[in-house]
C-alpha cells in the first residue's frame, strides 16, 4: 500500500473515530458509514493488491463519508434525554415482539410457498422431472433463460417470491430482541429460505440482499433496545458473521458450479473469480470516477432505478451497468452505489445529499433510542443502503423496497394501537 492510498484511508478512519466519540456509538449513522467504508476500502487493497485503485476515487469516497458525518453532527442536539430500555422492557411496554414474531412467521410461509411454486413452474417449463439430476440441472437452465431475458415468471409467482425480503427484515429485527436460542433459530429461518431461493435460481444477489436486509433489521433492533451500542460487533454478531461469511463463500463456489451445469472447477480460476466478485467494486469505481466520469444528472434514476422502472420512466436492464476492464482480462459491472449517486446528482449534489442523509438517519437513530419504534423504519433503510453500497444501491430492487413498505405498514398499525391503548 502506497502512502498516497493510505492517506485517505487514515482520514476516513479518523473521521469514524471522531464521530464514534461524539455520538457515543459505532451504530450512530455518522460513525457507521465512514467506518464501513474504511473496511470496504481497506480489504480490497490488501487482498487484491494487483487491482488498480486510483487514489482520486478513494478521496471521493472519503468526501462522501465526511458529508454524511457532517449531517449527523447537525442532528446531535436531538440526542438528549435518552431513556434506557432493555429488550424485556420493550416487550412489556409495547408488546413489540408479538408483531415481529407473527410477521416473520407469515412472511416466511408466504416466501416458502413461492419457492415451492417456482420449483413446480420451472420444472414444468423446462420439461424436467422430479429427480436429483433435474434439480442439479435446473439452476443452469434458469440462469441461461434469465441472462437471455427469456424467463418471465407469472405474477402470482412473483407475488409469493417477493415475501423473502420482508421475512428477512422481520427476522433480523426479531433476532435482536430474541431472549432464547429457540427464538434465535426461528428468526434465522428467512435466511435459510433465501439461500434455498438463491440456489434454485443460481442467483447470489438474492442471498446477499437477504443477508443485508436481515442485518439492517438486526442492527436497528439493537438501537431500539440500547443493546451495547458502544460496541459494533458483539459475540453473537461475530459468530453469525463468521458462519454467514463462510457459507456465502461456499455458496458462491457452488452456484458457479451449478451455473456451469457441473463443469470442471479449477482452483486458480475460483480464487480469481472470488477476488473479482468480492473486491472488484473498489477498483471499478475508482477507475471509473477518475477516468470516465461525466455528469449525467439522472436525478435519482440510477439510485432508485427500481421505482422509476415500475413507473415506466426507465427500463432497467439486467446487470444495470456495462462491464469495465479491471486487470488481466478480468471485467466487472459492479461499481458500488457511489456511481449511481454521482450520475444522479453530480459530486456537489451527492455531498449535499450526504449531509441530508446523515441528518435524517441520525434523527431516526435518536428517535429510535427514545423508544419511538416507528423510526426504526428509516434507520434500517440507512443500514441496508450502507451495507449493500459496495455493490450498488439496494433500492434499485423493487422487491427489496417492498420489504420496508410491508414492515412499515405493520409498525404503523402497531404504533397506532399502542398509542390508543395508552
Amino acid at each position: 500500500m502506497t502512502i498516497s492510498i493510505a492517506l485517505p484511508l487514515i482520514v476516513l478512519a479518523l473521521i469514524a473515530i471522531f464521530l464514534r466519540l461524539t455520538h457515543q456509538s459505532w451504530l450512530a449513522p455518522g460513525a457507521f458509514f465512514p467506518l464501513s467504508w474504511f473496511f470496504f476500502s481497506l480489504v480490497p487493497i490488501i487482498f487484491a493488491a494487483e487491482f488498480p485503485f486510483p487514489v482520486f476515487g478513494i478521496w471521493i469516497i472519503t468526501a462522501i463519508s465526511t458529508s454524511i458525518g457532517i449531517g449527523s453532527l447537525l442532528a446531535i442536539s436531538t440526542n438528549k434525554n435518552i431513556s434506557k430500555i432493555t429488550k424485556y422492557q420493550l416487550e412489556e411496554i409495547f408488546n413489540f415482539s408479538k408483531i415481529i414474531k407473527n410477521g416473520t412467521l407469515l412472511t416466511s410461509i408466504m416466501s416458502f410457498i413461492g419457492i415451492i411454486l417456482m420449483l413446480i413452474y420451472t420444472i414444468s417449463l423446462f420439461k424436467l422431472d422430479y429427480t436429483f439430476i433435474s434439480f442439479l440441472i435446473l439452476p443452469n437452465q434458469i440462469s441461461a433463460e434469465r441472462y437471455n431475458e427469456l424467463l418471465i415468471l407469472p405474477r402470482y409467482l412473483k407475488f409469493f417470491i417477493y415475501w423473502v425480503y420482508p421475512a428477512a427484515l422481520f427476522g433480523g429485527i426479531g433476532f435482536g430482541i430474541a431472549k432464547t436460542k429457540k427464538e434465535m433459530l426461528f428468526y434465522l429461518t428467512p435466511l435459510l429460505i433465501s439461500v434455498l431461493k438463491g440456489t434454485i435460481e443460481s442467483v447470489r444477489t438474492t442471498i446477499l440482499s437477504a443477508i443485508v436486509v436481515w442485518l439492517a433489521g438486526y442492527i436497528g433492533s439493537r438501537v431500539a433496545t440500547n443493546d451495547n451500542l458502544k460496541r459494533l460487533i458483539n459475540k453473537k454478531t461475530l459468530v453469525f458473521l463468521s458462519i454467514a461469511g463462510s457459507i456465502f463463500i461456499f455458496l458462491f463456489i457452488a452456484l458457479d458450479w451449478l451455473r456451469s451445469a457441473g463443469g470442471e472447477m479449477v482452483a486458480d480460476l475460483i480464487i480469481e473469480r472470488i477476488k473479482l466478485y468480492f473486491f472488484g467494486y473498489l477498483s471499478a469505481f475508482t477507475t471509473w470516477v477518475t477516468y470516465n466520469y461525466n455528469v449525467e444528472y439522472t436525478l435519482g434514476m440510477s439510485t432508485f432505478a427500481g421505482p422509476f422502472d415500475l413507473l415506466g420512466l426507465i427500463e432497467r436492464k439486467l446487470g444495470f451497468y456495462n462491464h469495465t476492464f479491471i486487470y488481466n482480462l478480468h471485467y466487472t459491472n459492479v461499481y458500488s452505489a457511489f456511481r449511481g449517486l454521482l450520475n444522479d446528482f453530480s459530486l456537489f449534489g451527492t455531498l449535499f445529499m450526504g449531509v441530508c442523509v446523515g441528518f435524517i438517519s441520525m434523527v431516526a437513530f435518536n428517535k429510535t433510542l427514545n423508544n419511538n419504534i416507528f423510526w426504526i423504519f428509516p434507520l434500517t433503510f440507512f443500514y441496508a443502503y450502507t451495507l449493500y453500497s459496495p455493490i450498488i444501491s439496494i433500492f434499485i430492487y423493487n422487491s427489496v423496497i417492498m420489504a420496508w413498505v410491508i414492515v412499515f405498514a405493520c409498525l404503523f398499525l402497531f404504533q397506532r394501537n399502542t398509542l390508543s391503548n395508552r
